[in-house]
C-alpha cells in the first residue's frame, strides 16, 4: 500500500519545519525516509545533494517512546551513541546529573524523554527528526519539553517535527505543512512569520492558527 504520493518538498538548513495530518497518513513513514530507515519505491530523498542510501549520524530520529535499554543507567544510554567524554554536559544540559546512576523504570515521563533526547544529541547531528516524542505527556511537561526541543534548534539544528497538535507546531515552528489522508500529499505549505517566544493570544498568531486551522478542518469535513 502507497504510504506517501507526492511530497516534493525540500527543509532549508536551520528551519523547524512541523509536519500535520491525520493518524496514518505517512507522517512517520516520512521520517523514517528522511533518517534513511526506509527507502522510496519511487523518487529520492537527498541530504545536502547526496541521496540517502541509510541512517546516519547526522540524522538523528527522536522516537514515540524513549526507547532506552532497560538494563542501562541514564549515564549508560547516553553514552552508548557516541562519545563518552560528553556525557557530563548533555546530562547537565538535560537536567539530568542527579539522575545519571538511575534506570530508566525509574524515571517519570518527561525524565526519559530527556535522556532519549541527550542520546540523540550525542552524535552531533545536523538534522533532528523528531516523531511525536512528548505527544503524550501532560500539558505542563509537555510545554517544559517543548522548550528544551526548542533550545536544542536554536543551538543551529535542523529540526523536522511530526506532531498531531496545531498549538504545538504553531508555538515551534518556523514552517508548517499539512498532509493529506494517505497516500500523502502536501495539502498546505506555509511559513509562520512570528517571532519566539510566541503569544498564544495574539492577533498574528490567532490570524495563523486560523488559516491552518482551515485546511486541518476540511480534512474532516
Amino acid at each position: 500500500m502507497e504510504a506517501v504520493a507526492s511530497v516534493d518538498m525540500g527543509v532549508a538548513e536551520g528551519e523547524f519545519l512541523a509536519v500535520l495530518g491525520p493518524s496514518g497518513c505517512g507522517k512517520t513513514t516520512l521520517l523514517r525516509l528522511i533518517a534513511g530507515l526506509e527507502h522510496p519505491t519511487s523518487g529520492q530523498i537527498l541530504f545536502r545533494g547526496q541521496p540517502v542510501r541509510g541512517p546516519g549520524r547526522e540524522r538523528a530520529l527522536m522516537f514515540q517512546e524513549p526507547r532506552l535499554f532497560p538494563w542501562l543507567t541514564v549515564e549508560k544510554n547516553i553514552a552508548v551513541a557516541g562519545d563518552p567524554a560528553k556525557v557530563d554536559v548533555l546530562l547537565e544540559t538535560m537536567g539530568l546529573t542527579s539522575f545519571r546512576h538511575s534506570y530508566p523504570h525509574e524515571l517519570s515521563g518527561g525524565m526519559a524523554r530527556r535522556a532519549s533526547l541527550a542520546r540523540a544529541l550525542m552524535s552531533d547531528p545536523d538534522v533532528m527528526l523528531l516523531d511525536e516524542p512528548i505527544s503524550s505527556l501532560d500539558l505542563a511537561v509537555r510545554r517544559e519539553l517543548q522548550g528544551e526541543v526548542h533550545r536544542v534548534w536554536q543551538r543551529g539544528l535542523t529540526c523536522v517535527l511530526v506532531t498531531h497538535e496545531l498549538e504545538e507546531a504553531l508555538v515551534m515552528a518556523t514552517r508548517v505543512i499539512v498532509l493529506s489522508p494517505r497516500p500523502a500529499k502536501v495539502l498546505y505549505d506555509g511559513r509562520v512569520p512570528l517571532d519566539f517566544p510566541r503569544n498564544r493570544r495574539s492577533e498574528p498568531y490567532q490570524a495563523v492558527k486560523a488559516d491552518v486551522n482551515k485546511v486541518l478542518e476540511g480534512l474532516h469535513g
